[in-house]
């Protein structure tokens, strides 16, 4: 039904059944069902047509979104930071921030030093 929101042709009950049997046949095996709403929001951010919404459409939504997700997680063999301790000085970036007082100008200044904590 969010296809026709805003829309005011709407199809008739035979014709939607039919039109809910050819989306969910093109839709199997390649849109996980769970995540098909994400997918066709997604497709409808993204469109520049003024055309009714096509399934393929939402398929190639869901492989965009999916390769998103496949080059934010890290590869293999690199170090995943999400399992570990983060280091409270550093925040594992290796710099530690301190602040200084000049005593002549009477002013705070921060001053990043290497974290002793990750070596």
């Amino acid at each position: 039904m969010k296809l026709f929101a805003g829309n005011p042709s709407r199809p008739s009950e035979t014709e939607f059944k039919l039109m809910v049997g050819v989306w969910t046949e093109a839709m199997q095996g390649i849109v996980p069902e769970a995540r098909i709403g994400e997918s066709f929001v997604h497709a409808r951010q993204n469109r520049n047509s003024s055309f009714q919404m096509d399934v393929s459409e939402v398929c190639a939504a869901w492989k965009q979104i999916r390769e998103a997700e496949r080059h934010a997680l890290p590869r293999m063999g690199r170090y995943d930071y999400r399992g570990t301790k983060v280091c409270p000085d550093c925040h594992n970036t290796g710099t530690k921030l301190i602040v200084k007082r000049d005593p002549e100008l009477q002013r705070d200044y921060t001053y990043g030093v290497p974290c002793e904590t990750l070596r």
